[in-house]
């Protein structure tokens, strides 16, 4: 349950945008739909829409009562093999306002979400993921891209 100290107004029907629990950075954001939903591929186009429009005005409004923002980190993970922490599992949106220098490795806010988690104490553990190194990695030709896009 949130309450009025972690909403901020909200921006529609169809979404909440909330103070994030715990930011990773001033004025860290969260948008959820009101309809709880795993996947943004369950939200209807309306849904879709909805949450991005809103992320827009918050990221307005954040940028508005910061003047020392000049961008933000948008991060969405969409599943629990991706890394959605809670449970249930609920979509939802990371609005970041970034400022030059806030962090010293750009990077870094990545990672900081990865581990984000909206249950105070709590730390997420997302899946571990096995990149292949960059010797055993091939450029895709456009003809594999061609393939891809059948």
């Amino acid at each position: 349950r949130h309450t009025s100290t972690t909403r901020f107004t909200s921006p529609s029907e169809r979404t909440v945008a909330l103070k994030a629990p715990k930011p990773i950075l001033p004025g860290h954001a969260v948008l959820l739909p009101r309809r709880r939903v795993e996947r943004l591929s369950a939200l209807s186009d309306i849904e879709v829409t909805d949450l991005f429009e809103s992320a827009r005005l918050t990221q307005e409004r954040l940028r508005l009562a910061n003047p020392d923002v000049t961008s933000f980190n948008y991060m969405l993970k969409d599943g629990v093999a991706a890394g959605m922490p809670g449970e249930p599992p609920h979509i939802h949106l990371h609005v970041v306002p970034r400022s030059p220098g806030d962090l010293a490795n750009n990077d870094e806010v990545y990672e900081m979400v990865d581990v984000w988690s909206p249950m105070p104490g709590e730390v997420n553990t997302p899946p571990a993921i096995e990149f292949p190194d960059d010797a055993s990695r091939r450029a895709r030709t456009e003809e594999d891209m061609a393939a891809e896009a059948r």
